[in-house]
Order: C-alpha cells, then structure tokens, then sequence
C-alpha cells in the first residue's frame, strides 16, 4: 500500500566551523559564541502518543486487524512492534541493512517486512512476530523491495520493487505466483483490491499507476495524469474508487470502474505526497507529507478535514486503525506519532476541531458550514461551549439558517450549566427580543450571573469598573470607557490600552504608536510590566527609534521591582554590553535573581556563565545542575551540554552511556550539535 523513503534533516550551517573539530571542541564553540535561548513548540492536542522508534527514519507503519499493535520499519534495518495503548515496545525483530516496507496479516498473526538482509539481498520474511521467528522467507526481487502488503482475503502477498516488477507470492508457503514487469519504471506502492481480484501499482518515471488482473494475470488498466513519481496508491473499501498520491503533491481520486478521474486536491504547502491511508467506511483519507504533517481529507471531495503537526521531518508512513478512531504516522526523524483522528475522541476534540475551521487556523481554511457541523456534533454530547457557540450561529446565520428558536434552546442549556458565554450573549437576545418577547429584567439577571462569575462584557453592560475587564474581548464600546480611565490616572487602565492597541484585542485595530504611547505613561507611574514591554519595545525599535541604552534603562526600573523578564533581559545586556558597560559580575547577580524566580532561560544562561567562568567562580557542578533543571524543562540546548559534561567529566563523573543519552535525547529533539555530536 505504502513506499516508503528514508531522508536526513541537514543541520544548519550556522555550526559547521565548530562541528568540524569534533563534539568536545563543538561544545566549547559553543559557550564561548552563542547563546541560545529556550524555545518549545505547542503540542496538537490530538497527539496522544510520541515515540522515538528509530535511529534513523521510519520506512513503513501499518496497525494491526484489531487496533492494539503497531509494526514499523526503519533504516536502522530494525522492524519494532508497539502497542497502541502507551506506544511501549513488545518486541523488535531482524538485524537488517535496512528495511523498506512492513504489513500486518488479514489476522494479525503474522507481519510481513521487505528488508535488505545483511548480505545485501532483498528479501520478504514472514515473522510471527510474538515468538519473534521468521516463519517464510522469500526471494526473488533483485532491488530493493519499496512496498509490501497482504491480500485482504490473506492468501496471498504483493511486493513492488526497483527491479520493475510487481511479484505475487503464496503467503502460506512463499511460492511465487507471477511476476508483473514494466521495463522503464520502478514500483514504488502498491495496493490490492477488496476482493483481492486486482492489484494496482504506482510507478516511478512516467507517473502512471497500472492496475493487474490477478485471476487473468494480465494489465487490466493503466492511468494516466500525474507529472511524477506515484509514491500511493489505494482503493477504496468498497472497491469502488481508487486514490493516488504523488511527488508532484497531488491527489487524485478515480472512479474504478471508467477509470475515469473524479476529483483531485492539491496544495503546494503540503509537498509531495508519500504515502495514503483510508478509514474502515471510506469517509477519509490520511497522507503522508513532505511537510512534516498529516493531512487529513474528505475522501470523496479531498476537501482538508485537519491537519496534524508534530514530526519534525516529513512523514514517510502513514496507516488507519479499522475503526477509523486512530491514526499512526512514522518519519524522517525517526518518531511514530499516535493521533486521535479527527471527528473523534471527546466532546473537547469536537470543539477544537470545530474551533479551527471557524476562524481558520494554521493550514485550514476558514469553514463557517464545516465549523458548524462539529460544533453541533460537540453540542449534541452536551459539551456547554459548543452548545453556547451552536446557540450563537443560530442566532447570526453563520455556517447555518437562522433559527431563533434553536438559538434560544441552545444557549439556555449551556446556560443551565453555568457557561457565562451562553449567559452574555442570551441576555443580548432577551434584550433585543430576538424569537423572544423582549425582557429586560431577565436579560439584566443573566448578566448579573455573568458578571458574578467573571464575564468582563456583562460587568461592562452592567456598568462595572474597568478593573474587571478583560482585554481580549475588548470591543469598541469598551474602548471609552477604558480611555476615560486611562485619561484620569488609572494605570491599570493605562497598561491594558497598551496592550489592546499594540494588538491583544481582535476587535481593535492595531496602532504601535498607541501601544507605545500608552505604555510609557504606564511605566512613568511604575508600572512594572509596562516598563518591562517599553524596554522590549526600544529594543526592537517597534514604532519608536530603537535603543538599546532606552531599553535598558526601562528593564533597570522593572528589574528593581523584580519583575522576572527584566532581570533576565537586563542580565544578558550586562553580558553582552548592549546600552550598558559590559560587566559579566553584574549580569551573573541579575540572571541569578531571574533563575531564582524559575526563569528558565536565565538558568540556562547562568549555566553557562558557570561553565565559562564568566562573571563567576567557574563552577561545572553548579552548571551541570543548572542544566539537568532546564533540560528537564525539554531545553534540548540544555541536554546538549549535560552530554558533553558527561562525555568529557566537567561537573561530574565521566559516563559516556549518559553522555549518549542526552546527546540522542536532544538529537531527537531536532538540535543539530548534538546529531554532530553523536557522528563518530
């Protein structure tokens, strides 16, 4: 069903002059050049399991008939077995050169992988994988074997290989069946029919995917329309239609029977295509991307459902569990990645599916109707703020009819279980009299129990005091009373315009000159955050002429109210002699109060400092411990030097089963130095 290929992230060339004298002279480079501050990436909330399966990329995935069990393939040449539940390993089989595709039996007692064995063979072993014995081997293709799968009746295994041919063999005994030849191209997927009557196969050089009679044993169809190599292909469940994927990043759906094309979808974002899998029903479609996602479509239309983020090199594997729930994806870097598929998993899930295509996020496109459809799917398993929101859009007309009465029903339930959203915006209809007889003492009593519980636009229809506000929900009424406040002293007032105008309100526009503005009169009366953000802003000359010297002397005022950020910016001033004397003591004092306040970047670079003996007694132990809380944090940077500490014993004693520790756990984490560090 699948070809896999393996590739490599390059590490930037930023590190190249200190890579070349090896990982002790790269370390040293290092803290006497760069200082690199912490940076985490968001998890997608449908992420439920992350493993680092191999040293190398993932070549294949496929779950098992019953949803428990991954099987996977690297180019470590190791076949791993995993469960779905927690993603631990159950077993690992085969010491091969590499292994190019895997595939779990119709009954998942068996996996099948096309390896090249040590010799440098390509062969087909059949494993029972819980004994952990290869049961058949089979030979025959003379390159390496791209793509592997069992007929779904389980009689009989397909691979596709470099050699241009597709072979069928016996899966009980091994026996080739027939060879299927096209002289000018590589197979690179293959897929079989439901009833295991056809098998099609994506070629290489002229794009085109050929699909075989196996009964006949002959060329039954060939199709034509890609620009590039066909890297997936797969039918439907019902056999019905027949999908493709390409390096040209295209998608392309036929009708099996005309072998006529219905549809196509394509992004240039999501780059090539390597691999596709599709649900039990039919309804959608999973791709492998060259952008280091998982593009989940439609299957009938190849509209964009969701996207899920997370690999950090493309993706080379991707599979479905039977009941649609799950999907596993493997990649270049080495991960398997376990999602909840969208359009399942809890009422929440619903929610934030609903959520991103409602305003559009990231990769998906802005979908009142889409978004509506998953908010009443979230609001129907009673989850208050989808009911509020369904309430909503009723109400408006957005992504449905207009239904007053279905507004009103809604927005009373979520009301009923104390969602203040559903409380605000009822209260407005009652107000209006919107499908209602209008009611003012009952539109007052439903912001009353808003406001009670912290809505800021019920406090502000109920005439409460600007401290109640929240900034984010600001809109333009809000704004008077907000700048009556500001204009008479009010510093709370004063920091929270700052904060609207430089862009924290999606109801206002932004106006850097306002920000600023509004900022320094907070900061004049010793506000701390505000003279912490003005400081940010005259260093990076946001509306204003930058200066460092400005900048600093912003950060001196909030650093001496310990205000955490600007004990941490300050510091690395004094370190870098940026708008002050460069002064090493002084910057260690101030990133040390940073640090004791859990600023994690200031313990990161007052490790350094320790390490360096910079603006300090040199100290390797107090930096190694420094370190271990950073790299606990996830600071890949941070495990980087706990790896050099230990390969070299600055701090502690020398371990170089640690030191490969952190180097590989920070390898996977993406940070170049330590995949430098890790060559011999």
């Amino acid at each position: 069903m699948r070809r896999k290929t393996t590739g490599k992230v390059k590490p930037g060339a930023g590190f190249r002059g200190c890579a070349r004298f090896g990982a002790p002279f790269l370390a040293l480079c290092l803290l006497l050049n760069i200082y690199p501050d912490v940076a985490a990436a968001a998890a997608d909330p449908a992420l439920r399991q992350n493993i680092m399966a191999h040293a190398g990329s993932v070549t294949g995935v496929d779950i098992s008939p019953d949803g428990s069990l991954i099987v996977s393939g690297g180019s470590d040449g190791r076949v791993g077995i995993w469960k779905v539940a927690d993603g631990s390993k159950l077993h690992t089989l085969g010491e091969y050169r590499q292994v190019g595709d895997v595939s779990f039996s119709p009954d998942g007692q068996r996996v099948i992988a096309a390896a090249t064995d040590s010799a440098k063979n390509e062969v087909l072993h059949i494993w029972d994988y819980q004994a952990e014995k290869v049961r058949v081997e089979l030979e025959g293709h003379s390159q390496k074997i791209n793509a592997v799968a069992y007929s779904p009746n389980g009689k009989m295994i397909a691979s596709g290989s470099d050699d241009n041919t597709l072979k069928t063999w016996y899966a009980g005994n091994g026996r080739d069946i027939h060879t299927f030849e096209d002289k000018k191209n590589d197979v690179l997927a293959l897929s079989w029919s439901p009833d295991s009557g056809r098998l099609a196969g994506g070629l290489s050089w002229n794009g085109n995917i050929q699909i075989w009679d196996i009964g006949w044993d002959k060329l039954e169809r060939t199709l034509s329309g890609h620009r590039d190599w066909v890297q997936a292909v797969l039918f439907s469940p019902d056999g019905r239609k027949f999908i493709s994927g390409s390096r040209d990043g295209s998608i392309r759906i036929w009708d099996t029977g005309s072998g006529k094309e219905t549809g196509m979808a394509q992004e240039s974002w999501w780059g090539g295509i390597n691999d596709l899998a599709i649900s039990g029903d039919g309804a959608y479609l999973a791709g492998a991307t060259e952008a280091n996602s998982v593009v989940v479509w439609y299957a009938d239309s190849g509209r964009t459902l969701a996207v899920l983020a997370g690999h950090s090199a493309p993706v080379k594997g991707v599979a479905f569990s039977a009941d649609g729930r799950t999907i596993v994806s493997g990649g270049a870097d080495g991960a398997i990645k376990i999602w909840t598929a969208p359009g399942f998993g809890t009422p929440e899930a619903l929610f934030n599916l609903a959520a991103r295509h409602d305003k559009g996020a990231g990769r998906i496109k802005q979908d009142k109707a889409e978004a509506f459809k998953w908010y009443l799917k979230s609001a129907t398993a009673e989850f208050p703020r989808a009911m509020t929101r369904v309430g909503e859009m009723f109400d408006s007309g957005e992504g449905t009819a207009v239904n007053r009465q279905e507004a009103v029903k809604w927005l009373t339930a979520a009301a009923a279980r104390d969602d203040i959203d559903a409380m605000y915006l009822l209260g407005d209809i009652y107000a209006a009299g919107r499908g209602v007889t209008t009611d003012p003492d009952k539109a007052a009593a439903l912001w009353a129990r808003a406001a009670e519980k912290g809505h800021p636009k019920a406090r502000l229809r109920l005439g409460k005091t600007i401290e109640a506000l929240d900034i984010k929900t600001v809109d333009s009424n809000s704004l008077t009373w907000l700048e009556k406040a500001a204009g008479n002293g009010d510093v709370k007032a004063m920091y929270d315009l700052a904060l609207i105008y430089g862009g924290g309100a999606a109801e206002v526009d932004k106006d850097i000159v306002l920000a600023g503005r509004w900022f320094t009169e907070a900061a004049k009366l010793g506000h701390s955050d505000a003279q912490y953000k003005l400081g940010k802003i005259h260093a990076a000359g946001t509306g204003v002429n930058k200066s460092w010297k400005e900048a600093a002397f912003w950060w001196s005022k909030a650093a001496a109210q310990g205000q955490v950020d600007a004990l941490y910016h300050l510091g690395v001033s004094y370190l870098e002699g940026k708008g002050v004397k460069q002064d090493d003591r002084e910057a260690a004092r101030l990133l040390k109060q940073a640090a004791a306040k859990g600023n994690y970047a200031a313990k990161y670079r007052l490790a350094l400092l320790y390490y360096t003996g910079r603006g300090v007694g040199r100290d390797y132990s107090r930096a190694v411990k420094l370190w271990q809380e950073t790299a606990g944090a996830g600071d890949a940077m941070a495990k980087f030097f706990l790896g050099h500490a230990y390969e070299t014993g600055s701090g502690v004693q020398r371990d170089s089963g640690l030191a490969g520790k952190y180097y590989k756990d920070a390898a996977g984490q993406g940070n170049p130095y330590a995949e430098q560090a890790r060559k011999p």
